[in-house]
């Protein structure tokens, strides 16, 4: 099923402790970056460039959709209130695509300009750190109970499982005591992107973080690594091995997604990350037949992921967001997927009294 490859996707603009992890753990993409030493880059199609002209009102239906959004355009958002120094909000992609990696003349003079620096984790600037808080939440991420995935898959299952890890050059028995969910994110970017961050290429948060650094401002993060991991533990094992399963069928779409996310952000269309997600949901199942019931399921499935991965993770978010700015000259980098919507971050914070403005 499409939608749950495009939902493991969409978690590179949402979440950061595993990628940040994933990149410097030995246990992942082992040997070289390539034959020749240098840094790979990634190549994809934009899926929603080919739907423009295959099929132009289904197209036009998800531009619709996008439009009626609220907020659903813009990365960087201006912060005011009362005459207190303007504060900013930038929506981020975790991934080291120098397209996305150049950071904008507006994003950089704001940076340049903040006291504080929040991010979604604080440790991302220390991978010694993130290691040893990835250590210390193990029981969210690993089996504790005698189970591993041999007990909890199939062998249809495993068979298929161990392939996947085998082409992304990740050894299944660093991944047996894990659990499906974690596993699944394992695989949630390309091999590419991967290596690319295992050279040393930092995400659009590595380079925020560090030009911070440099500038002398505060760093704060506004969630926990172990915040981070339970969004996803809280599902069941069943709905776990469900969507791992699911994902590791689509993952010949996987670079073609990455390139339509990334496209859909250098557009600054946050709103339409979300709707190509549901749109590949439905697109899956009419290709398989499956009926109204079934779809309704999926859809189900997808606002399950969207309650627990965004809108809860909001609500802390931005709670913990507004002591910050009561002082101004703060700069907020989130996944640019909590940026948008009713319940998404730049609401919240205009619910909370602030003026909110796009500025690129």
């Amino acid at each position: 099923m499409k939608f749950v490859r495009t939902i493991v996707v969409l978690v590179a603009l949402a979440i950061t402790v595993l990628f940040a992890w994933q990149a410097n753990s030995p246990a992942f993409a082992k040997g070289p970056v390539s034959p020749t030493g240098t840094v790979p880059s990634c190549q994809g199609t934009n899926l929603l460039e080919q739907l423009k002209t295959q099929d132009a009102a289904t197209y036009q239906a998800l531009i619709n959709r996008e439009n009626a959004v609220p907020n659903g355009k813009g990365l960087l958002w201006k912060i005011e209130r009362n005459g207190t120094p303007a504060s900013y909000i930038y929506g981020t992609m975790h991934v080291s695509d120098e397209r996305l990696t150049t950071l904008p003349g507006p994003v950089m003079e704001t940076l340049k300009g903040a006291r504080t620096v929040a991010l979604e984790l604080d440790e991302i600037v220390d991978d010694q750190k993130m290691q040893q808080a990835v250590v210390k939440n193990i029981g969210l991420i690993a089996f504790t109970d005698g189970r591993t995935l041999e007990t909890v898959l199939s062998k249809n299952q495993l068979g298929r499982l161990k392939n996947t890890l085998k082409n992304f050059n990740m050894p299944f028995a660093t991944s047996r005591g894990m659990k499906p969910w974690f596993v699944m994110l394992s695989l949630a970017l390309p091999l590419c992107e991967i290596k690319r961050q295992k050279a040393g290429l930092k995400a659009v948060d590595g380079i925020i973080a560090k030009t911070a650094q440099q500038n002398g401002a505060r760093l704060v993060g506004l969630e926990t690594v172990r915040e981070q991991f339970s969004a996803f533990d809280r599902m069941s094992i069943d709905d776990q091995k469900h969507f791992l399963m699911n994902s590791l069928r689509m993952m010949d779409m996987l670079d073609d997604q990455i390139e339509t996310m990334a496209q859909l952000y250098l557009q600054r269309r946050t709103a339409a990350l979300w709707e190509f997600a549901t749109y590949l949901t439905k697109k899956s199942m009419m290709a398989q037949g499956r009926g109204a019931a079934q779809l309704q399921k999926e859809l189900v499935a997808l606002n399950h992921f969207q309650t627990e991965l965004i809108i809860k993770r909001n609500k802390v978010m931005a709670r913990r967001a507004l002591p910050l700015l009561k002082k101004g000259k703060v700069f907020i980098a989130v996944g640019a997927l909590h940026l948008p919507g009713k319940t998404g971050l730049v609401t919240l914070l205009q619910n909370a009294g602030y003026k909110m403005s796009a500025v690129y």
